[in-house]
Parts: structure tokens; C-alpha cells; sequence
């Protein structure tokens, strides 16, 4: 008994790997490419933790890692709707997403080796807890599961800040710069096609121009896919490429990987992304270079032009979408101003007042700014609360903008929340924007 308790202990760590993997058998019967790649995955985080003996640290690059790829699996729950006006919403379905696993894994292995302490758990992090319960009571399981996950996440940074300097990981920069060759081939590979390229066990969406509900750009009658990588949408690649930016800045090594990362900008044609991009190398040139060197462009650069161009005149819709997301969320706003509507339920509270696009099909998606979507979703009361728990993690030691790159951050946080959900509305949003919260 002696030796079983021994042995358990001085290998929990493989114990819990063993877990996991026995876990992820059971989906075989679902999607047998996802299960293998989840194996890979949970079987190099051990490996690679017990040779750095450091299973904390390995599992936040293990977060690093996965966040590009959308893996998710729906969870059971029966009663749930997810249709709004005959179409489906997946925003109304509770799922486990392979960025929640990553962070169990991390929670789990900060409690393990003793880098969790009480006051990790301080009282914005308990009334965020008390918020999820609350969501749960009014927008049901979906809404409960939304806040549940980004408490867990606001957990983790709170301990990634205090515990792990990933700044001085060299494995940090090898991820980094692996992970923008995959995802720029890939959009590379989804521009030149025209759709996706057959990768949905890596979290690849099923999309082609001209196909609805994809995202493609139609520039004087010829159709181009905009580049996803593994992402849902190619404004969240683009975020997640600006966050890619921002971790390379001053590193000249990496200079190759950052023109790379650019390209890939590009390639998602997302004006917002494209705007922070320039600013980025307006900052960098402006602190490292002294003469400006005339680079010439890819072939695509006159259609990211025109792209830019079309967002001050009327031949892009995309402005006028938002615009009337922003009208219709007014209403929403005014009669849940105390508790909203619970998280996630923006678009099923749209109901028949859901506006319709320029082709007349239903715009089933969260208004596009995070401000109006939190207090739509959460009320006053629970913006309150969950803007406490980020100025807890985030900010409680002081708010400096003494360099330039923070001040990009906080430029490149403001002008995506403005015009774009996905850093509340999505995980992987939601660990983009922590990841830039806490270079402060």
C-alpha cells in the first residue's frame, strides 16, 4: 500500500496523463483524426514537462500551442435550441474547447507543484464565480459555461504573471515561430484555392468563395477567400497575428518571422489587422531603423488597396452589418440594463428584430464591439463584476504605458474591441486578449 501511495506521488504527473489519454478513447467513434492529434498533444505536454521538470511552465506553452486551432467537441446537454430564425447559432451551444483542456491541464499542474496560493483566489475572482452561477439562472447552461471558462482563464493568468517569465523561454519563441509557418501556409494555401484545405481535425472551418456564411472578398466580380489559418474567422487569425507581433517585438532573430506573420496579415484581409500591422512597423522603424528601405509588395498588395479603399465608400457592406448590429443592441441594452441577457445569448435575444445582410440573409452574429456585447450580455452589474476580475489580474499593481510596445497594446486592444466580439465572445479571442493584457 506504502509503495502504491509512493508511486502514485512521484508520478502524478503521468497518472494524469494517463487520464486524459483513456478520456479522449471514448471519441474515437466521433473523429478519430481529432483524437490522434489530442494524444500527440497530451503525450509531448509530459514528455516535455518532465525534461524540464517544470509541468507549469510547460503547460502554459502547451496553451500557446494550441491556441490557433479551433478543436472543440459539443457537450451533451439536452433542451438547448440552438436555431435563431431557422439558422443555427453557435454561440448558443455549450462546448468544450481544446483552450479549456490546456488550462485545466494548467491549473491542475500550478496546484500540483504548489504555485497556486490563497490569495489567488481573491474576492473579484469569487464574485466572478457567484456571476456564473447567477448566469446560469438566467441564460442557462451555455451562459453558465461561458463565464465558468473565462474565470478559469483570468485564474491561470493571474498565476502565468507571477509564475512564468516567458520572455526568457527559449521554447516560447520556437512555438511562436512554428506556429506562424502553419498558419500562414495553411491562409497561404486557402487563398490560392479558394477554400479549405481538408484540415478540420486541426480546427480548419469548411468554407469557399462565394459559399455562404464564408468569408470571401468580391473585388470587381472576381471572388477571393480571405485566409483562415485554423481559426474561425479571419479577423481572429489576424488578432491572433497582431498578438504574434507584439510578442516578437525587439527581438531581431526574429525579424524573418514577423515579415512572415505580416504577409499572413494580408492574407486575411481584415482592415483592422492590417491598420495595427502598419502601426506595428511605423513603431518598429521608428525605434530601430533610421533609413526607410522601399520593399516591394506581394501581387495581392492591390487588392488589400482596394479592400481598404472600399471601407469609405458604399460598395462594402461590412460597416453598414455593424452598424446595425449596433442599432439593434440598443434596444437589448435598455431592457436588460441590470442583469443583460446572460452570456452568449446576444444573437437568440435578436430574435425576428435580427437585421439581414446586403443578400438578405440573417446576420446571426454578436454585435461587433466587446463593450456593448458584455453589458448587452452581462448587465451592468456583471460588467461591473467581470471588469474587476480583469483589473485584479491584470492591472491591480498599476497601469503604465512607459514603452511603445504597451502602448500598441493598448491601441490594438481598443481598436479590435471596437469593431469585432471575438476577444469576449470566443476562447481563443478571450486568450488573445489576455495574452496582450499582460504585457502591462
Amino acid at each position: 500500500m506504502d509503495k502504491c501511495k509512493k508511486f502514485f506521488k512521484e508520478n502524478i504527473f503521468l497518472v494524469i496523463t494517463i487520464a486524459f489519454s483513456c478520456i479522449l478513447l471514448f471519441l474515437l467513434k466521433e473523429n478519430l483524426p481529432k483524437v490522434i492529434v489530442l494524444e500527440i498533444l497530451i503525450w509531448s505536454w509530459y514528455l516535455l514537462g518532465k525534461r524540464n521538470k517544470d509541468f507549469t511552465s510547460t503547460s502554459l506553452l502547451l496553451i500557446l500551442f494550441v491556441l490557433p486551432f479551433n478543436i472543440s467537441i459539443q457537450l451533451p446537454f439536452s433542451g438547448i435550441d440552438p436555431y435563431v430564425n431557422g439558422v443555427f447559432t453557435n454561440y448558443l451551444m455549450p462546448v468544450v474547447h481544446i483552450l479549456d483542456m490546456a488550462v485545466g491541464i494548467f491549473l491542475i499542474s500550478a496546484f500540483l507543484e504548489k504555485k497556486i496560493v490563497k490569495r489567488d483566489l481573491s474576492f473579484p475572482i469569487l464574485l466572478i464565480l457567484l456571476l456564473s452561477i447567477l448566469q446560469l439562472l438566467l441564460g442557462g447552461v451555455t451562459s453558465f459555461v461561458g463565464i465558468l471558462r473565462i474565470l478559469i482563464y483570468l485564474l491561470s493568468f493571474k498565476i502565468v504573471i507571477r509564475e512564468v517569465n516567458l520572455n526568457k523561454s527559449k521554447q516560447t519563441y520556437l512555438i511562436v515561430k512554428t506556429l506562424i509557418l502553419i498558419q500562414v501556409i495553411i491562409a497561404l494555401l486557402q487563398f490560392v484555392k479558394g477554400s479549405s484545405i481538408g484540415l478540420p481535425f486541426l480546427g480548419e472551418s469548411i468554407f469557399s468563395a462565394g459559399m455562404k456564411g464564408s468569408n470571401f472578398i468580391d473585388i470587381s466580380g472576381n471572388l477571393y477567400i480571405r485566409g483562415y489559418g485554423t481559426f474561425p474567422h479571419p479577423n481572429v487569425l489576424g488578432g491572433w497575428l497582431i498578438l504574434i507581433l507584439t510578442i516578437l517585438w525587439k527581438r531581431k532573430e526574429g525579424l524573418l518571422f514577423m515579415l512572415i506573420a505580416s504577409l499572413g496579415i494580408l492574407l486575411t484581409f481584415s482592415r483592422v489587422a492590417i491598420f495595427l500591422m502598419v502601426l506595428f512597423w511605423i513603431l518598429m522603424l521608428f525605434e530601430y531603423l533610421k533609413e526607410k528601405k522601399k520593399i516591394k509588395m506581394f501581387s495581392f498588395f492591390p487588392l488589400v488597396k482596394e479592400r481598404i479603399s472600399r471601407l469609405f465608400s458604399s460598395g462594402d457592406m461590412a460597416v453598414e452589418d455593424r452598424l446595425n448590429l449596433l442599432e439593434v443592441s440598443w434596444p437589448i441594452l435598455v431592457s436588460n440594463f441590470f442583469l443583460g441577457v446572460g452570456y452568449g445569448n446576444f444573437v437568440k435575444e435578436m430574435g425576428s428584430n435580427m437585421p439581414r445582410t446586403a443578400n438578405g440573409a440573417w446576420l446571426n452574429q454578436p454585435v461587433h464591439n466587446v463593450f456593448v456585447l458584455a453589458l448587452c450580455e452581462l448587465g451592468v452589474l456583471g460588467g461591473i463584476v467581470l471588469g474587476y476580475g480583469y483589473w485584479d489580474v491584470f492591472w491591480k499593481k498599476g497601469f503604465k504605458i512607459n514603452t511603445l510596445r504597451k502602448g500598441f497594446v493598448l491601441i490594438a486592444l481598443v481598436v479590435i474591441g471596437m469593431v469585432d466580439h471575438y476577444l469576449f465572445s470566443l476562447p481563443q479571442g478571450l486568450v488573445i486578449g489576455m495574452l496582450l493584457l499582460s504585457i502591462f
